[in-house]
């Protein structure tokens, strides 16, 4: 369960369905989202009856949106009941913990308790425990664009600073090292078993309880033999996992570790200076000059790791997230003493405050400063120039050609090469890079009309590269910038955003604006007169129809624009309505269009039969919902068969692609051959 400052989402079991006042039996399991949550409390095990919502969960509507249907199916859920009001959920039995979700309700308490900001407490519970809160949305933002973002979900390394200071506690205690050892590997296991579960969580305590048994019953065991095993064990009850972006990071990542890092390790103490390395072995050094030599080996031991993990990454990366993080070696091993300290002031306060509930604010503070001092250093990475660099597709032979370099080291004959490593830093750095240099999208004008329900978000791509937006809000969306408008740009492999155009000032048209001004700087264009003929790209024009009156209707007011491009042209009417339609066909300015984007979402009105008559579009496009409203469906029906119509609500993103030739070419999202 995910509880939120405003919204509630659990997990639930499906019992029974009530149709026409009779309870019919159901079964399977479904999401469960209310919102807003208000005085709502869920327990685990509690049955509850709900009014509202039941369907399948959607396939991602834009390019670059995360596939939550996907994501799902995996864990073999395929509905979600969205709740309007949390007082339409009726608890049906009071709540009976059993043993197990007490402890993990108890853990928690003792976790969040005590401390002073909300996001550093969310924090906490995300580093140590895997909790989500949607106060985390801009920590989460921050995390991914400086490529740390593994820093907040648990894994192995999470497991492996706990179980390593639990073993030194017992060595400090003189403890025999067979008890450390299994005190340890139970710790990892009822850890493991507390927190949320993940891939990197349960590979980690099978690996950890694999290499204890064997060092336990002292036989000799490859860590890369027992991996693989547990990825096999894994697959067998999930074959699923394996399409998993995070599985494949998880076990890519820890399989190339064991391969590589003390290769690189040893690459890297290669150039030191034989004489000195030979006098250290005759005389250890001691004092400072010892503390400095034990300081540069954890450093130069972590930046190996770093960069294999990063090497691994890198592909894994650009093909699922679209996108690559130069910055992400130094900041992993920058964050990594705040991590640190954190996990471990946290489990500390866990301890104690199961114990002593009094100590919660006093254990808090050392937590809450750590996480304090990793989400300031978090947000400074991010904002570095190149932090996150979106790429767009992949090619497959440059990724062929990259796993070719990185592999080249492990051959026979360039293995006993100094240099061999040469190979494998130009692929990424060219890989990493390349993404900078600047970017050229051809001869073409490419038009996508974003899926955003009853609002309108356009975005414009030209031929010199140039972005312009025409409008970005939407209706009922949260975070459209960070969920759709973001997603899309690095899906796209678009880096800047020159122009912004909004027809008119609602929240369904505008509601992304801060964000753009803010990540892009770009030009804002709220007002335009009329006649003027912009053009933000060479080839590109944007003449402006109106409004050619004043009205005191907002809607009317609007903003409308003919793009024109190669002897092609696409009227954007903005939420125009009867007196706006009625003043534009008075113009007399010339409105015929190949594309006619539908005024307000595809509403009609009593002048809309002329508006199409002087358009005489080749096709209509609506920004709109699936679910249509009563004017929607008597446009529908207005338009009939005598007009191609697209609705964002059905087929997804829209995009419009118009050649140097004139050629348009029109494809919808979700159903793209």
């Amino acid at each position: 369960m995910i509880r939120g400052t405003e919204s509630l989402a659990a997990r639930a079991r499906l019992i029974a369905i009530e149709d026409r006042g009779t309870w019919q039996p159901a079964s399977g399991e479904f999401l469960l989202r209310v919102e807003p949550a208000g005085e709502l409390e869920l327990s685990p095990g509690q049955e509850f009856a709900a009014i509202g919502n039941l369907s399948r969960i959607a396939p991602p509507a834009n390019p670059g949106e995360y596939d939550w249907q996907t994501h799902f199916a995996r864990e073999s859920i395929f509905m979600r009941l969205s709740v309007a009001h949390w007082e339409t959920v009726r608890p049906l039995t009071p709540a009976n913990m059993n043993i197990f979700w007490r402890a993990k309700a108890h853990v928690r308490k003792a976790l969040a308790s005590g401390f002073a900001g909300e996001e550093n407490r969310a924090l906490a519970m995300a580093l140590l425990l895997g909790d989500s809160s949607d106060v985390l949305e801009q920590a989460w933002a921050d995390f991914r664009a400086s490529g740390t973002a593994h820093h907040l979900s648990i894994s192995g390394t999470h497991i492996a600073i706990l179980t390593g200071f639990l073993l030194l506690i017992g060595r400090c205690a003189m403890l025999h090292p067979r008890t450390v050892l299994i005190v340890a590997t139970v710790f990892a296991i009822g850890y493991a078993s507390l927190a949320r579960p993940s891939p990197p969580v349960v590979r980690s305590v099978l690996l950890c309880m694999a290499l204890a048994t064997s060092i336990l019953l002292r036989r000799n065991t490859d860590p890369l033999q027992c991996l693989f095993v547990v990825v096999l064990l894994m697959l067998l009850y999930c074959p699923m996992d394996l399409t998993s972006p995070g599985f494949q990071l998880s076990f890519g990542a820890v399989a190339a570790l064991m391969l590589f890092t003390r290769r690189v390790n040893a690459w890297f103490w290669s150039f030191e200076n034989e004489h000195d390395r030979i006098a250290r072995i005759i005389r250890p050094p001691r004092g400072i000059a010892a503390m400095w030599h034990w300081t540069a080996r954890c450093l130069v031991q972590a930046l190996s790791a770093g960069i294999v993990a990063y090497c691994v990454s890198l592909p894994l990366v650009a093909i699922h997230f679209r996108q690559v993080n130069p910055w992400a070696i130094p900041g992993s091993i920058l964050l990594a003493p705040f991590v640190t300290t954190a996990l471990i002031a946290g489990l500390l306060k866990i301890a104690v405050c199961s114990l002593f509930a009094s100590a919660g604010e006093l254990l808090a503070v050392p937590t809450e400063a750590a996480t304090s001092a990793m989400r300031y250093m978090v947000g400074v990475l991010a904002r570095l120039p190149g932090a996150e660099v979106g790429i767009g597709a992949v090619p497959q032979w440059l990724i062929a050609l990259y796993c070719a370099l990185i592999a080249l080291p492990l051959v026979r004959p360039i293995s006993r090469w100094r240099h061999r490593w040469i190979a494998p830093c130009a692929a990424v750095i060219v890989f990493s890079l390349g993404p900078l240099l600047p970017d050229s999208r051809g001869d073409q004008t490419r038009i996508t009309f974003l899926s955003v329900g009853n609002g309108n978000c356009t975005v414009v791509e030209c031929p010199g590269g140039e972005v312009i937006f025409i409008d970005c809000g939407a209706a009922r969306q949260r975070d459209l910038f960070g969920r759709t408008i973001q997603p899309f740009l690095r899906e796209r492999g678009l880096r800047k955003v020159d122009a912004v155009i909004i027809t008119h000032s609602d929240s369904d048209h505008d509601l992304a604006l801060p964000d753009i001004v803010s990540a892009y700087s770009p030009q804002v264009h709220r007002t335009l007169p009329l006649g003027k003929v912009l053009e933000l790209a060479k080839g590109v024009e944007f003449e402006v129809l109106g409004p050619s009156a004043s009205f005191s209707n907002d809607n009317d007011s609007s903003i409308v624009l003919r793009l024109q491009y190669a002897g092609r042209s696409i009227l954007f009417t903005g939420d125009i309505e009867e007196d706006g339609i009625d003043a534009l066909l008075r113009s007399g300015r010339h409105i015929a269009s190949d594309v006619l984007i539908a005024p307000h979402h595809g509403s009609i009105e009593k002048n809309t039969g002329a508006l199409l008559v002087a358009v005489r579009p080749s096709l209509i496009i609506c920004s709109s919902s699936s679910r249509l409203s009563g004017t929607q469906q008597r446009f529908v029906n207005l338009v009939g068969s005598r007009y191609p119509l697209l609705r964002t609500g059905d087929c997804g993103a829209i995009t419009v692609t118009i050649d140097a030739r004139g050629a348009l070419d029109v494809r919808g999202f979700r159903n793209q051959p």
